[in-house]
């Protein structure tokens, strides 16, 4: 299942890995959430007779610009097989990946989640600095990387496994490559609260999920993904501003629903991640001579929490459609 918008570029190259799997998914479902126009339904008709050939559905919903999660349930609902694989059209396939992942699900009945080793093109969590920027964010409970390790902090952050060397139990998924048998959307469905980009749709989801059922998600290093992060490096104002405001708040969101669970020890690394990250961001202005909109952008998000904070506690986040 891939959700889409405005990227039928990105998306037909993604297909097009899909043809060239080892083993052939049944069908593929595109749920489009495009703001305008961009021929993503012409693109994909041209490729129907392909799939038909290897005996593979080819679905396409269009929906109203509602964001990730809202077209991740959607597409859910069209998915007929007993296993969704989601993807994101901006990631780079091994060719074995669905075996890999389809393998690995059929010889371990008690999970529930897996996803792939996901190497990130752009610069990500724990990159920068070397061990200095690990030991930095670490410290300042924000995420960061640690070898065969992908679990949740108190301060609501993640660890990532980088690297990873063997197959390991995870505390939640990345988005742009996992898959979940289907009957656990029997009860689950993503939260719509979560629109526009998928900031950390992946994470409330499926830290969710284990929740509910610890020990039954999994990461594996032989299904691998490359994903280039395409989303963004190409932001500029007013849309770069937008999405900075759209994390912050977000990341609030899902550790007040999901991760504090009424500890003073997991706020307190909340609020010391809070004042982390702005730390972190002033570094990097003045150590990558980074442009200064960022760090303003920044701090009104956290003006816009603090205005907004009793409505984020109990998940209103209707502020945000009259943000500018």
């Amino acid at each position: 299942m891939i959700p889409t918008m405005d990227r039928p570029k990105l998306l037909r190259q993604l297909l097009q890995a899909l043809l060239q799997q080892t083993c052939s998914p049944s069908e593929v479902v595109v749920v489009d959430d495009s703001k305008r126009l961009n021929h993503t339904a012409t693109m994909l008709a041209s490729l129907t007779s392909e799939f038909e050939a290897r005996e593979c559905k080819l679905k396409y919903a269009k929906v109203p610009h509602r964001g990730a999660d809202a077209a991740r349930n959607l597409g859910v609902q069209l998915c007929t097989g007993q296993v969704v694989l989601f993807l994101d059209d901006d990631v780079v396939l091994d060719n074995d990946l669905l075996r890999n992942l389809m393998s690995f699900l059929d010889e371990h009945p008690e999970a529930l989640g897996v996803g792939a080793a996901i190497h990130e093109q752009a610069e990500k969590a724990g990159t920068g600095f070397g061990s200095l920027g690990i030991a930095t964010r670490k410290a300042l409970m924000l995420n960061y990387e640690e070898k065969d390790k992908y679990a949740v902090r108190r301060s609501g952050k993640g660890i990532f496994p980088k690297p990873l060397t063997k197959v390991i139990r995870a505390q939640w998924l990345g988005g742009c490559c996992c898959c979940f048998r289907k009957h656990v959307f029997d009860n689950l469905q993503f939260d719509t609260n979560l629109t526009g980009y998928d900031v950390c749709g992946d994470f409330e989801f499926s830290h969710r999920l284990y929740r509910m059922y610890p020990g039954s998600l999994y990461v594996i290093p032989q299904a691998k993904v490359i994903h280039t992060g395409s989303y963004y490096s190409g932001l500029r104002d007013p849309a770069q501003k937008l999405e900075i405001y759209r994390q912050l708040i977000f990341q609030s969101y899902v550790f007040f629903k999901l991760v504090y669970r009424s500890s003073l020890l997991n706020l307190v690394a909340f609020l010391w991640a809070l004042n982390g990250n702005l730390l972190r961001t002033i570094a990097e202005q003045l150590l990558m001579k980074r442009t200064p909109l960022r760090l303003m952008h920044q701090i009104g998000a956290y003006v816009l929490l603090l205005r907004n904070l009793n409505a984020i506690l109990v998940g209103d986040l209707r502020f945000l459609d009259q943000t500018d």
